[in-house]
């Protein structure tokens, strides 16, 4: 139950960090790839090793549209290696929202007054807090844990070469999780 509650927070931020970026400034919204654009994309299997960020900075350095970093397991608990390039993603600040779209009347219909979901009054500052005490739990362990993290030159070089994706994370068909860039 601990481990899937983990998992769940953890998706939490990792989806919800572009919802963080309703603050000015940041990275542009970038829609999520299409299926032909993921089918096109730049997979690298995760290893806790040098020549993942090898890899991955080639990936990076070349600009490819997608990149998928195929993790081997269901749930987030991969090593600081992984930790550190979401944190250094992290630095290059929040994605804007998507642009608002205007309907023509088509869409969900209208609902009554019953179907209003009451939130306790904390529900969003709550939220908002375990968001953030999760990109700190990362960003500790990718200080710990990463030598690249701490070579501050290094560190801003990646966050840099980053700061044009926006990140997903996904599920592919066996349930084990992707890591998805895409500009």
């Amino acid at each position: 139950m601990h481990k899937r509650f983990l998992a769940a927070t953890w998706l939490a931020v990792a989806v919800g960090l572009p919802a963080i970026g309703c603050r000015a400034g940041g990275r542009p919204y970038v829609a999520p790839p299409t299926a032909e654009a993921l089918h096109a994309a730049t997979v690298i299997p995760y290893y806790d090793s040098e020549a993942f960020d090898a890899m991955l900075e080639a990936a990076l350095t070349r600009q490819d549209p997608v990149i998928v970093i195929q993790t081997a397991t269901s749930e987030p608990d991969w090593s600081g290696r992984l930790n550190a390039w979401i944190a250094a993603w992290n630095e290059g600040g929040p994605v804007q929202p998507p642009p608002q779209t205007k309907s023509k009347g088509i869409g969900l219909p209208r609902l009554g007054p019953k179907s209003v979901i009451e939130l306790p009054p904390n529900t969003a500052e709550e939220a908002r807090l375990l968001i953030e005490g999760e990109i700190d739990r990362i960003e500790r362990l990718a200080r710990e844990s990463v030598a690249w993290w701490r070579d501050e030159q290094k560190r801003k070089a990646r966050a840099a070469m980053l700061k044009p994706y926006v990140l997903r994370v996904q599920r592919d068909p066996a349930q084990r999780l992707q890591v998805v860039l895409n500009r």
